[in-house]
Formats: C-alpha cells, sequence, structure tokens
C-alpha cells in the first residue's frame, strides 16, 4: 500500500510538471500544490524552464542536491550509454575488456570477457555488493571488482552481476 502511495504521488508530481511545463502558473503556486500533493513522498522534486530553476524542493527528510539510491536502474543508464558508443562506432558488442581497460588487474579474464557478456550477465565477474558499494571513483571500483576472482568462465552461465556492471561504468567513462 505505501509503495502504491508513493507511485501516485511521483505520477502526480510527473503529470504536474508536464502540465506547469507549458503553463503560466507562478511557481509559487506551484510550489504550493506540490507541498499538499506530496505527502509520503521521499524524493526530490526539480522544475525547470529552459535553463532557469523554477522549483527544486525535497520531501521525506531527503536533501534535494543529495545522492538518491536509484539501485539497479543504474544499469539502464549504463547500457543505454554502451547503446550509444555501439552507435557511434567506438565500441563493438564483441569488444573485449583488455582491449578497452588495459589495467583491469585480471588479464586473463579480460581477454575473454566481451561487452555482450558484460551487458547480459554472462561474464563471471563477480557480484561486488558490501557497505561501501557505490563510494568512490568508479575507476577504483572497477579495479576492486577485477581484483576479485571470477565467479564462472565468461559465456558459461548467465548470473546476475552488479560488478559487471561496474566494468561497464568504468569502460563507458
Amino acid at each position: 500500500a505505501a509503495y502504491n502511495r508513493g507511485m501516485r504521488h511521483l505520477l502526480a508530481l510527473l503529470t504536474a510538471t508536464l502540465l506547469w511545463s507549458g503553463s503560466a502558473i507562478p511557481p509559487q503556486t506551484l510550489q504550493a500544490w506540490l507541498d499538499t500533493e506530496a505527502a509520503g513522498f521521499s524524493g526530490a522534486v526539480l522544475i525547470a524552464r529552459d535553463d532557469t530553476i523554477e522549483v527544486l524542493k525535497a520531501y521525506g527528510g531527503t536533501e534535494p542536491t543529495g545522492k538518491f539510491n536509484i539501485g539497479s536502474i543504474n544499469k539502464t543508464f549504463t547500457a543505454t550509454a554502451v547503446a550509444q558508443l555501439i552507435q557511434r562506432g567506438r565500441l563493438s558488442l564483441d569488444d573485449t575488456v583488455a582491449k578497452l581497460l588495459p589495467d583491469y588487474p585480471n588479464r586473463d579474464a579480460a581477454a575473454k570477457i566481451t561487452i555482450r557478456q558484460l551487458i547480459t550477465h554472462r561474464s563471471g565477474v563477480a557480484q561486488f555488493m558490501g557497505g561501501n558499494f557505490g563510494e568512490g571513483p568508479v575507476a577504483d571500483l572497477a579495479r576492486t571488482v577485477g581484483s576479485q576472482p571470477q565467479v564462472f568462465e565468461p559465456g558459461a552461465r548467465q548470473e546476475y552481476s552488479n560488478g559487471g556492471y561496474v566494468v561497464l561504468g568504468r569502460i563507458v567513462e
């Protein structure tokens, strides 16, 4: 029920943003409406028109410019960035980690792991989760992931891997 209520609030906020973007409603009026509708919503709202931020406010104890743990949705953004690089001819699904990350610690695995295997969770790269997951530069996280033993031989099976997407993130960088 709380999830549905939160989603209802999020959808209301998104709808308001879309409706407001083409209107002459003053930001103060929108802010008052948001304050009423955002009860139970935890997150930040940023509404801009052109290059001007009209509303920036956080709800539910968050900070408007703080970091949010958006979890595995990052994988969608990473895969999209990889697809864009492929479209531009900068990458291929068959490129290896060794070709793209010469400093990857596990050189044997790097020679076998392809972009395709990383995207499809078939690389054998360690899962990599912990209390400090996501903290620090991606280059450091990729080195940590690459220092872990492979879970299985690349391409042998499919197993969800945050670590594989850390490596993809480094490749995108």
